[in-house]
This record gives C-alpha cells, sequence and structure tokens, in this order.
C-alpha cells in the first residue's frame, strides 16, 4: 500500500516538472524579435550608411530596452564626439518609445570592452515615471538608428547581443520584467550589389489624377565583389497605397537577356492590396551576367494625390549555380501633394481618468507636401457626451514646417466638469491652400470613468465636524438644571 502511495507521489512529482519544462519550452517559442535592419548594408571607404535596431511584435507594453553592438573596428566607426558624455553622435533614438512619452537614452563606448580589432557600443533607452507603464507601446517599430562610416574594404558582422526588453507591472511595482525574444544579427560588406529605384524618389505636383509615369527596377555591383557570382535569375516584389497609385504594365528590362534569352513570366499584379511579383530567368546558365543595368520597368497610373513608399521587398538574386548573390535594396518614393500637412499621430495619457482630472495629449504633425509651410494652426476638440458638438481643448501654431519636416505639440485637457463616457480626442491640422485633406485629422479615446469626488481631507473634515457638533448637543441635553 505504501510502496503505491510513493509511486502516485513519483508520479505527481514527473507530471509537475514535465509540465513545467512544457511550459518553459512556449515561453521561450517568443514571437518577440530584435532584429538589425537591413540585415545586409552595403558601402564604399568613405561613405556612410545607416542601420535600424527594430522591434517586431512585442505583446508586453514596452518600458526599455538595452544592447550591445560589436563589428570590426578596422572596418567601420560610428561619429563620436568624445567631450559628450553619455551620448554617441551617431546614435539617434527611434520613435517606437518616444512617440508615448518622454525618455532617457544613453549611449557609449565602454572602454573595458574595446580593443585592436573590436568596437563595442552600448546604448539603452527607458520611458521616464510621467508614463502609465500599461501606456507604454506594443507591436513594431524602431529603437535607435546608427550610422557608420566605412573605414575600409571588407566585410564583418554586426553583432546585437546582450539585448534586454523589459515591461513594469505598475507604478506600484517599478521592477523591470523581462520579455523574452530572438535577436537577429545584421552584416556588412564591401562591394555588394544594390537593388533600386529609378528614379528613387519622385516630387512633382503635375502628377495629377489620370496621368502616368514610368519607373526602372535597376541592380549595379552584381560580380563586384568576390567570389565573383554572375546574375542567372531575379525576382522582387513592389509595394505602393493603391489609392494613390495603380501599375498598369510590367515589362523586362535589357540587363538580363543581353547575353541570351530569357523567361519572363506574366508579372502578378494586386491593384487593390498594391503590390507586384515579378521575375526572370536565363534559359540557358552559361549566359549569367555581371554588371549594372534594369531588370524591369513599371508604369503607374496616379488615381489619387498623396504620398506612398515604393516598398521593394523579398528581393532575390541567384547566380549560375543556383546560390544566392548577397545584396540589398533601396525603396523609392512618390509624392504629387504640392501642399499638404498630415496629423501622423496623436496619444493621449492617461487614457482613463476621473472627471477632474488631466489629460495630456501629444500630437505630431508631418510636412508631406513639396513646399515649406508657414501659419500652420493644430487643434484639439473632443465631443461632450451627449452632446454632438466639439469642445475645443485648445489650438497652437507652427510657425514654419519645411517638407519632411515634423513637429510635436502638447496639449492638456482639464476634465472637470466632463460628464462620464469614453470621449473621442481630435487632433486637426489646418492649412492655407491644402491640397490633400485625407490625412488631416487623426483621433484617440479617452475613458472618463466618473466624477471626482470631494478631496479625502475634506471629507474627513466634515465627518469630525459633524461628530463634534453631535457630541455638544448630546452633552447638552443630557445637562441637569441647577436648584435654585
Amino acid at each position: 500500500m505504501l510502496k503505491g502511495k510513493c509511486l502516485f507521489c513519483f508520479s505527481i512529482i514527473v507530471l509537475l516538472i514535465s509540465s513545467f519544462a512544457l511550459t518553459n519550452r512556449v515561453i521561450a517559442q517568443s514571437g518577440t524579435k530584435l532584429y538589425v535592419d537591413p540585415s545586409v548594408a552595403p558601402g564604399d571607404p568613405g561613405e556612410e550608411f545607416e542601420i535600424q535596431i527594430k522591434v517586431e511584435d512585442v505583446e508586453k507594453p514596452l518600458w526599455s530596452w538595452y544592447f550591445l553592438l560589436s563589428w570590426n573596428a578596422s572596418l567601420l566607426e560610428v561619429p563620436d564626439d568624445p567631450d559628450t558624455v553619455g551620448t554617441v553622435e551617431g546614435v539617434t533614438e527611434g520613435s517606437f518609445l518616444k512617440n508615448v512619452g518622454a525618455t532617457r537614452v544613453s549611449s557609449k563606448f565602454p572602454s573595458q570592452m574595446q580593443n585592436e580589432t573590436t568596437t563595442t557600443l552600448l546604448a539603452m533607452c527607458s520611458l521616464t515615471s510621467a508614463t502609465d507603464p500599461l501606456d507604454a507601446p506594443t507591436g513594431s517599430g524602431t529603437l535607435a538608428i546608427i550610422t557608420f562610416v566605412v573605414k575600409a574594404e571588407g566585410e564583418c558582422p554586426l553583432d546585437l547581443y546582450e539585448t534586454e526588453l523589459c515591461y513594469l507591472k505598475s507604478r506600484v511595482e517599478p521592477t523591470p520584467i523581462l520579455i523574452d525574444h530572438t535577436v537577429e544579427d545584421g552584416y556588412y560588406k564591401y562591394g555588394l550589389p544594390i537593388l533600386s529605384l529609378e528614379p528613387s524618389i519622385i516630387m512633382n505636383k503635375t502628377f495629377a489624377p489620370d496621368s502616368s509615369f514610368t519607373i526602372n527596377i535597376s541592380v549595379v555591383d552584381v560580380g563586384k565583389a568576390e567570389p565573383i557570382q554572375y546574375l542567372y535569375n531575379w525576382s522582387f516584389s513592389l509595394y505602393w497605397d493603391p489609392t494613390i497609385l495603380t501599375a498598369t504594365n510590367v515589362t523586362e528590362g535589357p540587363f538580363l537577356n543581353q547575353s541570351g534569352p530569357t523567361s519572363f513570366p506574366l508579372p502578378k499584379i494586386n491593384q487593390t492590396g498594391g503590390y507586384l511579383r515579378a521575375n526572370c530567368t536565363l534559359l540557358d546558365p552559361a549566359n549569367a551576367v555581371i554588371g549594372n543595368g534594369t531588370l524591369a520597368s513599371v508604369t503607374f497610373l496616379v488615381v489619387g494625390r498623396g504620398e506612398t513608399i515604393l516598398n521593394l521587398d523579398e528581393t532575390q538574386l541567384i547566380d549560375s549555380g543556383g546560390n544566392s548573390i548577397l545584396h540589398t535594396y533601396r525603396d523609392g518614393y512618390f509624392n504629387n501633394a504640392a501642399s499638404d500637412v498630415a496629423v501622423t499621430e496623436v496619444v493621449a495619457s492617461p487614457t482613463t481618468v476621473k472627471a477632474g482630472g488631466t489629460v495630456t495629449i501629444n500630437v505630431t504633425v508631418r510636412n508631406v507636401g513639396l513646399r515649406n509651410e508657414t501659419s500652420i494652426d493644430v487643434s484639439v476638440v473632443t465631443p461632450s457626451p451627449p452632446s454632438p458638438s466639439y469642445k475645443a481643448i485648445g489650438t497652437q501654431p507652427i510657425v514654419r514646417l519645411d517638407p519632411h519636416e515634423e513637429a510635436s505639440l502638447t496639449f492638456t485637457w482639464d476634465t472637470k466638469g466632463a460628464a462620464k463616457g469614453n470621449y473621442t480626442v481630435r487632433a486637426q491640422v489646418n492649412v492655407l491652400g491644402d491640397e490633400f485633406s485625407g490625412n488631416d485629422v487623426k483621433d484617440t479615446y479617452v475613458d472618463v470613468t466618473s466624477t471626482q469626488g470631494l478631496p479625502t481631507t475634506l471629507i474627513i473634515g466634515a465627518i469630525i465636524v459633524v461628530v463634534v457638533i453631535a457630541i455638544a448637543i448630546f452633552l447638552y441635553t443630557r445637562r441637569k438644571p441647577t436648584k435654585t
């Protein structure tokens, strides 16, 4: 009997251990990723290039990040002024955390980590106590941008390690908790082939709806790097905003077929989704080519006004042996809005408040047009339930905003007297002559839970006064009359 009980207990223990191990395995399979973008970066001596440290699919509200990045000291360097302690000039914070609230950023080259062959960068960032931990961002975005100067020809890993992503449960529990994630390094290589769009930037207000234009998808430096690889097959996807552009035709360029016949299947074009997929293969691998040239040409019909990234993705270059050719690629950009200022971000903090509390509203606007804009007004309003009319929270001016520049403004909403309900907080930009109004407005939401009661000290004081008066009345009524 005792032996049976021991065996039963042992089985339970084994089951619990197995369950714990399985749970750990599930936790380890996190979808959150920290990575270098682009994964492979090119550059000639004397040139600069940028990489971004990005996070993907973070599910917990990200409060802080930390990483080390190492590379070959003889090939690359990051600009830095040694007199600015705690700041490396070649490192800038990405938008992921700072779009939510104030941040603390630090970057440096720890002396104990440097040697003759390797340079190591340390960078970290966290939100400040002014932000509620539950308002920290989730999803995907850029944490940091790093500028490199190429010193010499060669290649080396951009080693990303000792990374930390953390969240906080609440202000009451301020201890950072690690977020499980995977890490992907980057790589630098001299002489990489580059896929790009020509022209890469199209900014012309004369491209009105119903007009058309053509771009080329070109490659340079095939076969420049050792060992030499000859191009036999290429493929790519191209994405755009379908409300602005429609692809009407894709033709093969002359680069691959210069040495022999090719197979160029009809490209797949999805007008609704705004993307296409094209590929081409030489019929004889012996005719594979090196050098520079046009792979394909794409004709677009303009259907609206605004801006869109012409996003190259899923690119492949294959050599005559069936091996991938390491390469990089660069996106293009289209803009036909002569005058256009957009609200790109509106963030309220906190998003839940008792009536009488204060809400901070951060608004970001961007000049996505082609000319310098002056006399810009940004307003924030909210309807007051149940009334459909809007209540003005505030209006602020922007004196000047050049193309591609952004401005961030902070508004304060005093919710004193606000009724309980879910409020739409609307930011709107007003510019005289704005030719595209589809991006002038952006909303966020604030939940007013209840009306604030009287201050606690006032309530306690009132109770004390009532008690004192009650005692006085009781003592007075209990007092016996004196004899005369």
